[in-house]
């Protein structure tokens, strides 16, 4: 009786420790796009949840994205800026100081 309590136990914890560590890797990431340089406009934005929902308004594509991503376990956030040159997104320290041309 005792080595099935600790069978149980064992895979109870083994059980948590795997749901924790899926919970770790996932993200909840918020893409804001904008048109212009220096004056932003915001076009639009895609949003996907931690729980893999997603949804979107507005125009999917512009000079600009402002990716955030934030940890599902943790709730630290990551903010990532890119600017579309040509036919590729590349990363910038910030948003609107135009290297491209647009």
């Amino acid at each position: 009786m005792r080595v099935k309590n600790i069978v149980r136990i064992i895979a109870a914890s083994l059980f948590l420790v795997a749901v924790v560590s899926v919970q770790a890797e996932q993200t909840e990431v918020l893409v804001t796009y904008y048109t212009g340089c220096d004056t932003l406009t915001q076009v639009g934005q895609s949003f996907r949840s931690c729980i893999n929902d997603s949804s979107s308004c507005g125009t999917l594509a512009g000079d600009w994205r402002q990716v955030d991503t934030t940890s599902c376990a943790s709730f630290d956030t990551v903010t990532t800026y890119w600017e579309h040159c040509g036919t590729s997104w590349v990363q910038r320290t910030t948003l609107g100081a135009c290297q491209c041309s647009h």
